[in-house]
């Protein structure tokens, strides 16, 4: 029998709200066929480099409600499918896919699936964002993600940084000591993110996916480069460095990096500035 590391609380948190969830899905699709494509570069590092020959295929492990699969499909033509182990996120997706891609809304595929114990022939680019650093090994998750990628394809997982997300945690640790309730601790969030304007259902998903968490780990680059190295993946960017032509390999320099990321996101919280303290490392399967 195949052994899985997905945590059913955190299925059963998002599930009530899942990550990202707009209370109105016509703008939610009006946003995503508005978006300029620098947004996506932003989004999805060296973006253009890997993703704009239509012929490649890209999955999505951990889609949630959709929105990359979704841009990644509308812009850049490619073969998308996300898999995400949460039905109501899935469901949330395909009705948003149909709203941007009447004509077509086969393209992104999406899949309720178990990352751990999904299969199928390898993809060309494989991506992670924000979702490894919920399950009961984040590393295995790491290898899972390799394991699906063909021989030179590309591999992106994003993670919450061990330096930089403390100051975050920190603070709302200190509320919850204080006795702060829910309401009180949705204000403060707000107070620091403000992006999501009057969509209180977006802005609240994102609340519970940064602050009420059930369970997350944070990671470091070395973590990370040891299981790539592990599978026959050669870093070739980082977030660390800007997402450099060519990257920082000496893994002290990268760790002092990180290391800066904690005092980054200490003035953030006394500026009262969002910072979620987040790495992407980007992989080239060499074999």
């Amino acid at each position: 029998m195949n052994s899985t590391f997905a945590n059913r609380d955190v299925l059963e948190f998002y599930k009530k709200l899942p990550f990202n969830f707009s209370s109105n899905l016509s703008q939610a699709a009006n946003d995503i066929l508005s978006s300029r494509l620098d947004i996506l570069k932003y989004y999805v590092p060296i973006a253009e480099e890997l993703f704009l020959d239509d012929r490649i295929r890209v999955l999505e492990l951990g889609c949630g409600t959709g929105w990359l699969s979704i841009l990644l499909a509308h812009y850049y033509g490619c073969s998308v499918t996300g898999v995400d182990f949460n039905p109501v996120a899935i469901e949330q997706a395909g009705k948003l896919n149909e709203m941007v891609h009447p004509d077509k809304p086969s393209n992104p595929d999406f899949e309720v699936a178990d990352l751990f114990l999904f299969d199928a022939p390898a993809f060309d680019i494989v991506i992670s964002h924000g979702v490894l650093h919920h399950t009961d090994n984040c590393m295995q998750g790491i290898r899972k993600a390799c394991g699906l990628t063909k021989k030179q394809g590309h591999i992106i997982i994003g993670l919450y940084n061990r330096f930089g997300r403390k100051p975050f945690l920190d603070y709302f640790r200190s509320l919850k000591e204080r006795n702060s309730n829910e309401e009180e601790l949705f204000k403060a969030y707000r107070k620091l993110d403000e992006r999501h304007g009057h969509d209180t259902t977006l802005a609240r998903s994102w609340f519970y996916d940064q602050v009420l968490h059930p369970h997350e780990t944070q990671h470091t680059i070395t973590e990370v480069v040891e299981v790539f190295s592990e599978c026959g993946v050669k870093m070739i960017a980082t977030s660390l460095d800007s997402y450099a032509a060519k990257p920082e390999t000496d893994m002290q320099a990268l760790l002092a990096k990180e290391r800066k990321m904690y005092d980054a996101g200490v003035k953030a919280i006394e500026e009262g500035r969002y910072f979620t303290g987040y790495f992407v490392v980007v992989g080239e399967h060499t074999g």
